[in-house]
C-alpha cells in the first residue's frame, strides 16, 4: 500500500493552491470536476465553494440548468460580497459598476438607481456576453486589491445553451 493522497484530498490541496494564488492577483489553472454520479459532484462542488469563502473569496455560483439566472446570479453574489465589512474598499471602487450592471440589466426598479449613481461605461451595455465579463474583470480588479480570489462556480455545465456558456468562459478569462 502506498502513501499516495486520496484523489479528493488532491483536488482540494490544488484547490487551496489556486485559491491563494488567485488572492495575490496570479493566474491559476482552471478545476473541473467530474463525478460518475451528480450527488457526489455536487458535494465536492459545494464543498469547493465553502473552502473559498472561508477564505474570503467571492464565490459566484452558476447553475446550467437555469442560464436565465446569469445576470441575477453574478449581481446578487457580488452585492453579498461586498456587504462583507471585510470588503469595503472593494465596495467603494465596485458599487457604481455594479449600479450601473443592475440598471442596464433590469435588476432593479426603473429610476431606483440614479445615474450618476453608476459607472457610465463598465459593464452597463444591456449585453450579457459583454457586460458580465467586464463586471467579473472590475470585481476581481477589486478582489485583487483586497487580497481576495473570485470563484466562477457552475454546476451542470453541460446544460448551459452555448451562448451562456461563451459568456462565463469569457468572464474567466
Amino acid at each position: 500500500m502506498t502513501n499516495q493522497p486520496r484523489p479528493d484530498t488532491a483536488l482540494f490541496e490544488a484547490a487551496d493552491i489556486a485559491l491563494d494564488r488567485m488572492a495575490l492577483g496570479r493566474h491559476s489553472q482552471s478545476l473541473l470536476l467530474l463525478a460518475d454520479n451528480p450527488d457526489d459532484g455536487a458535494a465536492s462542488l459545494q464543498r469547493l465553494n465553502d473552502l473559498a469563502r472561508d477564505k474570503g473569496a467571492l464565490v459566484v455560483e452558476f447553475d446550467g440548468s437555469n442560464p436565465d439566472r446569469i445576470l441575477s446570479t453574478t449581481a446578487e453574489a457580488i452585492s453579498n460580497w461586498l456587504s462583507h465589512p471585510a470588503n469595503g474598499t472593494a465596495r467603494r471602487a465596485m458599487q457604481p459598476t455594479l449600479n450601473g450592471f443592475k440598471r442596464a440589466h433590469g435588476l432593479v426598479e426603473p429610476g431606483s438607481i440614479p445615474l450618476k449613481d453608476t459607472d457610465i461605461g463598465v459593464a452597463d451595455s444591456g449585453m450579457a456576453s459583454e457586460d458580465v465579463p467586464d463586471l467579473i474583470a472590475a470585481t476581481a480588479k477589486a478582489a485583487k486589491a483586497e487580497g481576495k480570489a473570485v470563484l466562477l462556480s457552475i454546476q451542470s455545465m453541460d446544460k448551459l445553451p452555448l451562448e451562456a456558456m461563451g459568456t462565463l468562459i469569457t468572464a474567466l478569462h
